[in-house]
């Protein structure tokens, strides 16, 4: 059994960037920004993209929806783990694309493993 006292220094900061890949939607949004360029992206275009890649309908509100969602939980909690600065005053996100590509296929890989047998 592993303490408190044990357990690694970096180990609450894993844990952090584990719940923040936990959702399906954030790692939507890493997946729509790994194809953009570095430059700062428009908040209606990650709402669009994330909306694409979901395969949900193209409703109105479900847009608003995910807007609303990616506002105020899913950009912030990316933010905190520094995989993306999110300006939401000017509506824009910010990002590297490598930093991006190196999160998502931590998340690809505790996913794989997750799923995988035992």
């Amino acid at each position: 059994m592993v303490t408190n006292k044990q357990r690694p220094r970096n180990g609450k900061r894993v844990d952090t960037m584990i719940n923040a890949l936990a959702h399906p939607r954030r790692r939507s949004v890493l997946e729509a920004l790994s194809d953009l360029s570095d430059d700062p992206v428009d908040f209606e275009t990650i709402v669009d993209r994330v909306q694409w890649l979901e395969a949900t309908d193209e409703s109105d509100a479900n847009r608003r929806q995910i807007a609303r969602s990616l506002h105020h939980v899913h950009l912030p909690k990316l933010a905190d783990i520094g995989v993306i600065v999110y300006d939401s005053e000017r509506r824009q996100i910010t990002h590297q694309r490598t930093r991006v590509a190196d999160v998502l296929a931590v998340a690809s890989r505790a996913v794989a493993v997750e799923r995988s047998p035992t």
